[in-house]
């Protein structure tokens, strides 16, 4: 992933959607330092240079849908500036329900303009458990007996994270 995207960047969206604080918690990973600027057009600038002709990623998780008119100007207002991005720029958007998923499928659809949308299926129980154990284990060679049971508290954080979210996770990918 490191070799494919220039720039990577995660932000938290909620329900409460505003273009200004995307766009400088956007800034702010590129920046390593919160912006200051105020105003929506001050901040959109310095993003459209900083992910120019970059390929970047970005994850807008938990993403919620309110109105649709007033959700869509917010969405264009944030996602203008990553329109001077590279090509094969992804942005790939997470929602908490399915009944959410759809109708922000379709938003980010309209706003963006593209028809390639990609809905992903979230990981199983095992999948989501060896990628824990390969990320809590990774410096550990073959890990001794004494480690079985961080391996089952591992599988249990697994189940219950699984239960919070559901079977599936609501994953959206847009080229952008």
């Amino acid at each position: 992933m490191r070799k494919e995207f220039d720039l990577k960047m995660w932000v938290c969206v909620s329900n409460n959607v505003d273009a200004k604080d995307v766009i400088a918690d956007m800034l702010e990973l590129l920046k390593k330092e919160r912006p200051r600027l105020e105003k929506l057009e001050a901040l959109q600038g310095p993003l459209k240079n900083v992910v120019m002709s970059k390929r970047f990623l970005l994850v807008l998780d938990d993403v919620w849908k309110d109105e649709e008119e007033r959700d869509k100007s917010k969405w264009e207002n944030v996602l203008a500036p990553l329109a001077s991005g590279g090509f094969g720029s992804k942005i790939l958007v997470t929602t908490r329900t399915q009944t959410q998923t759809d109708s922000v499928a379709l938003l980010f659809s309209k706003v963006i303009k593209k028809k390639e949308i990609v809905k992903l299926e979230g990981l199983e129980e095992d999948e989501c458990l060896q990628l824990l154990n390969s990320h809590a284990f990774a410096s550990v060679e073959n890990p001794p007996d004494d480690h079985k049971k961080l391996r089952a508290i591992a599988g249990e954080i697994v189940k219950a994270f699984r239960i919070s979210i559901g079977s599936k996770s609501h994953w959206w990918c847009f080229e952008f």
